[in-house]
């Protein structure tokens, strides 16, 4: 884990985290890089803990204790900002602490998923 800390809301190394809406995501960041983002350090802990990469992680510097222990000796860029930067670069109040940028892991192929015991199709489903 490495930190940057950023005062300018127009940084490019924060770019993943700008003008963020839930349809702003999916349309931008989901097809091409197969991101999504990872919104407290409870779902960031669950996520790495599944095998997740993150890609990086924006957080108020009074969240880097929890950062830390989630986190631990993985080689991730951790970007400090204060509160007014993330809410000026995402378009809300990131009350939750942090937002991580998530690479989405590979899905497995339709072979391997028909190996299961059972298959469910679910359709329309989001967040």
């Amino acid at each position: 884990m490495h930190l940057e800390r950023i005062d300018d809301p127009g940084d490019e190394r924060i770019s993943d985290y700008r003008s963020l809406t839930d349809v702003a995501l999916r349309r931008k960041l989901e097809p091409e890089g197969g991101l999504y983002m990872a919104e407290s350090s409870k779902v960031l802990d669950r996520a790495l803990r599944a095998g997740h990469a993150p890609r990086s992680i924006l957080t108020a510097e009074k969240w880097l204790a929890d950062i830390e222990r989630i986190v631990g000796g993985r080689d991730v860029p951790v970007y400090l900002v204060s509160d007014d930067v993330a809410e000026t670069v995402t378009g809300y109040a990131v009350h939750r602490g942090m937002l991580a940028a998530m690479h989405r892991p590979e899905l497995p192929s339709v072979v391997d998923v028909l190996r299961g015991s059972r298959v469910a199709v679910l359709e329309n489903i989001t967040d």
